[in-house]
């Protein structure tokens, strides 16, 4: 077995980094061959790649196929690879070629990469992963990478070794390395083998003629592929072995070609790759038009559905209408089924805007272009004030920031709601029968607190309380433990959207404590959902303690 080194990576001499998703680029003294290994981090670079790796443009091209360095097609390219972790690893790779534009890239996945010592990664030289460009030629040979490709972009790793680039020749065959003529074919009666070598093939932009009885080579295309000849007689009726299939190839045109009786032509198909078929006119028996070769499909036409027996054929049942009859199976319109085949999936055209439905013309279920279904409430079936006693579809209500006027008995009230989404509910006097279109004040409600809350001992805040129903808030602390030239930053925080916090303070700024005592926060106001108190800045570095009590009123 013998082997091709095509750089010993003991040096960056020559190397590049791949990218600024590749830093570090180095020598280390981790190593599997010789003393020395190249080594390289993954970073997080402005490149947003997911590959860290090395690139070498050689200053004389290498060929790896001549005389002494012919290699088989089954020859393997190997590298060594050294990674403390595989968690982010997608495949290692090496890629051969002719500059960055033009390269085959072989890979070995992270499933065989093993984390915390050198792995050796090989592949057949002739089953590269992928190809960019014209590929590579394997007799001029002037672009080299080695890397690691990652799962995502934004993954990172250091200290990537890799070491020794090497082609090693697939092991030698026993083959018959015969006297060949200038057809480079041998007589039958050649002698016996005497040499141990490489079966190879000769490669034509055509297939070679043969003469009967003639010892021959393989024959190849000029991409290496081997010709071969699949017998009509091995395509078996129902057969299942890979040799009872058949390839059938056809020429593709824009138009179908004219042929010739009693000629072979391969089958026709559309630049699309459908093939033509044409159905012949004798076919066409019911009102047809042998002009466009129609095909009738016959059904059987009866006022009920008719009955059938298992396992025999029928005709298509149609109405005495003409339409086909179709059954949806029960099986699959389960109630409270919970499987896929229990449930009919209904279709809808998607467009930007609702289509304009002509009456008395069929038409699809519309809905947005993401998916939502539309639908149409007519204004007269919900009017506000209206009268008819089918008037009752609502959609939403209206939000207000007065009571809303009332009408008259009898009439359709749409809802209100107040600016923050609570329903306005005005108190009615029973007495004299009239609604009146003042709220009547609530009830007075207990105070809340005060209640100690758990105390801040670093940056960070309180554990936030519901206080919708209060407008007045007070956060009273103790400041503890905080040293002369120390301080702290505090501030009452609240939320009045469901998400985001704001300071609650009227001058919207931070409160400043440098001496140990008792501090209080103070602030009013109905919008607000919930308080917290945050302790924003802590000089001291932990030792402060922050003691908060809240207490909250109407």
């Amino acid at each position: 077995m013998r082997e091709k080194v095509l750089d010993t990576l003991e040096t960056v001499t020559g190397w590049a980094v791949l990218g600024n998703d590749t830093v570090n680029l180095a020598t280390t003294v981790r190593h599997f061959h010789g003393t020395t290994a190249m080594e390289f981090d993954k970073a997080n670079g402005a490149a947003n790649t997911v590959f860290a790796g090395a690139a070498r443009t050689l200053t004389s091209t290498l060929n790896i196929w001549d005389g002494s360095e012919h290699y088989t097609s089954q020859a393997e390219i190997r590298w060594q690879l050294y990674v403390s972790s595989i968690a982010n690893v997608s495949y290692a790779f090496i890629r051969l070629g002719t500059d960055a534009s033009h390269y085959v890239e072989y890979r070995y996945y992270d499933r065989d990469i093993i984390a915390g010592r050198f792995t050796t990664c090989r592949s057949h030289l002739a089953q590269f992963a992928s190809q960019t460009g014209d590929g590579c030629n394997f007799a001029a040979i002037a672009y080299m990478v080695v890397g690691v490709a990652f799962d995502a972009e934004t993954d990172t790793l250091a200290d990537i070794a890799v070491q020794r680039i090497e082609i090693v020749e697939a092991p030698a065959v026993n083959a018959t390395i015969v006297n060949s003529d200038s057809d480079n074919m041998a007589t039958a009666d050649s002698p016996a083998p005497t040499v141990t070598g490489v079966m190879g093939g000769i490669a034509n932009a055509a297939a070679p003629t043969r003469v009967e009885a003639m010892t021959a080579q393989f024959s190849m295309d000029l991409k290496g592929g081997v010709r071969t000849k699949i017998d009509l007689a091995q395509v078996a009726k129902g057969g299942d072995s890979p040799a009872d299939i058949v390839q059938v190839g056809g020429i593709s045109t824009t138009a179908a070609p004219s042929y010739t009786t009693a000629k072979a032509n391969a089958l026709s198909l559309t630049t699309g790759g459908a093939l033509r078929a044409r159905i012949d006119t004798a076919q066409t028996t019911i009102g047809g038009d042998a002009a466009a070769d129609i095909v009738q499909v016959g059904t059987a036409t009866t006022t009920a559905a008719p009955t059938y027996t298992t396992a025999k054929q029928n005709p298509i049942s149609t109405n005495t209408a003409g339409s086909v009859r179709v059954a949806v199976d029960k099986a699959q319109t389960t109630n409270g089924g919970d499987v896929t085949t229990d449930g009919l999936m209904q279709g809808a055209l998607a467009n930007a805007t609702a289509p304009t439905i002509v009456e008395g013309k069929m038409g699809f279920a519309s809905s947005d272009l993401k998916g939502g279904l539309r639908v149409r409430a007519d204004l007269a079936q919900g009017a506000q004030a209206g009268t008819d006693p089918t008037q009752r579809v609502i959609t939403g209500a209206i939000a207000c920031s007065t009571v809303p006027t009332a009408v008259t008995t009898g009439q359709i009230v749409t809802p209100f709601v107040d600016t923050i989404g609570r329903e306005v509910g005005p108190a009615h006097d029973l007495g004299s029968g009239t609604t009146l279109t003042t709220p009547v004040s609530e009830a007075p409600r207990k105070a809340y607190g005060p209640s100690t809350v758990t105390a801040l001992a670093a940056a960070g805040s309180t554990t936030a309380v519901n206080c919708i129903d209060y407008g007045s808030i007070t956060w009273s602390f103790v400041v503890a433990s905080l040293e002369a030239g120390q301080f702290i930053v505090v501030r009452a925080e609240a939320m009045d959207d469901g998400t985001n916090y704001h300071n609650m303070a009227a001058s919207g700024t931070d409160t400043t404590i440098n001496a140990n005592g008792n501090y209080a926060l103070r602030a009013s106001g109905r919008s607000n959902l919930k308080t917290r108190l945050t302790l924003v800045t802590d000089s001291v570095g932990g030792a402060v303690t922050v003691t908060p009590t809240l207490t909250m009123g109407r």
